[in-house]
């Protein structure tokens, strides 16, 4: 049963109070003191004992989102350098539904609003279209 217990709770989305208040993203145990690189102690939201901690750890993880979505913005740039070999435009629908329906299914399993993770990819779907346009010499218009 402990097993089948583990496995439930490895399923558990990573904001979910029982989760959040004992394991780090990545599953290992927090202690006190985890000092990120910027000097900020990572707490779970339940842990935040006022407002100035909680915008500390929202400030935290716009960081890592800044820079996790500056990473995807490299991807982007070596697709654009990938395509033109392939034979292959900047947009290609079928992948931008795909991109889109993966993004929901995931947002649903993490307890997330679907429809605001649609809204948000759909916006950095296009910005990354229009990017890899840019870098192809591709022009909207056409």
């Amino acid at each position: 049963m402990v097993d089948g217990a583990r496995a439930h709770s490895a399923h558990r989305p990573a904001h979910h109070p029982a989760k959040a208040s004992h394991c780090n993203p990545t599953g290992g145990k927090l202690g006190r003191e985890h000092i990120t690189r910027y000097g900020v102690l990572m707490r779970p939201p339940s842990e935040c004992r006022n407002m100035a901690e909680l915008r500390d750890q929202i400030d935290r993880l716009d960081r890592k989102l800044v820079g996790l979505f500056s990473e995807r913005a490299a991807y982007i740039d070596r697709a654009a350098e990938l395509k033109p070999a392939e034979g292959l435009p900047a947009r290609i629908n079928s992948r931008v539904t795909e991109v889109r329906n993966n993004v929901r299914a995931e947002a649903l399993a993490q307890g997330w609003d679907p429809e605001l993770a649609d809204s948000l990819w759909s916006q950095l779907i296009d910005w990354s279209i229009a990017r890899e346009e840019k870098i192809l010499g591709q022009d909207e218009q056409e």
